[in-house]
């Protein structure tokens, strides 16, 4: 009985260690416009990082692989890349992932701010975006200009009486040279005054 239980935990542990094998994930990080190498470009994937040297390469070793892991590369000045990672059958545990990076663009921001609950457009509110700024006008409209975008530029937007908004969520590289971004802010609850006493 000892000896069959003893089997049975061996071929458990092999079949444990045999879903959770490591890989190593290499390759090189490039600009996609020239060609050229990108040095201090964040790889991550799963829960190993990496930064890439002078060269663009970059080493991840012991990656535990789903399969939806994804890659996620980020280099100043330039839009986030995420990648999915799937290894192919006639790979080893050795992977080559080569990826080039797009870079930011000068865009033309402008959008229109709004009430969420009523639709109706917000004068005065403040636009923020990288390092311009606007405010609405009347009609609740905004235009910043030309803004250097990549693709964690976050939209900051305040307005007395609601919530402050930010949007953190990036530019994406197909939206061309002119991007419209219309936003809704909720309006805070009203403080409610205090009761006088008799």
């Amino acid at each position: 009985m000892k000896r069959t239980l003893f089997v049975f935990t061996l071929a458990l542990g092999a079949m444990i260690t045999g879903g959770c094998a490591s890989y190593a994930v290499h390759g090189s990080v490039r600009d996609k416009a020239t060609g050229n190498p990108i040095s201090g470009a964040g790889v991550t994937l799963g829960e190993k990082n990496a930064t890439t040297g002078a060269a663009g390469a970059y080493e991840l070793k012991d990656v535990k692989l789903a399969p939806n892991s994804t890659m996620i590369v980020n280099a100043p000045g330039y839009f986030l890349l995420k990648e999915p990672i799937a290894r192919q059958a006639h790979e080893g545990h050795e992977l080559t992932r080569n990826v080039e990076l797009e870079e930011g663009c000068s865009c033309a921001i402008h959008g229109i701010v709004r009430d969420k609950a009523t639709g109706n457009p917000i004068a005065g509110a403040g636009i923020t975006v990288g390092e311009k700024n606007a405010t609405t006008g009347a009609t609740g409209e905004y235009d910043l200009g030309d803004v250097h975008l990549t693709q964690l530029t976050g939209l900051l937007v305040n307005a007395p009486g609601y919530f402050l908004y930010n949007e953190s969520v990036g530019w994406q590289a197909h939206e061309g040279q002119a991007i419209a971004r219309d936003v809704e802010l909720t309006r805070r609850p009203e403080t409610s005054k205090p009761l006088l006493r008799q």
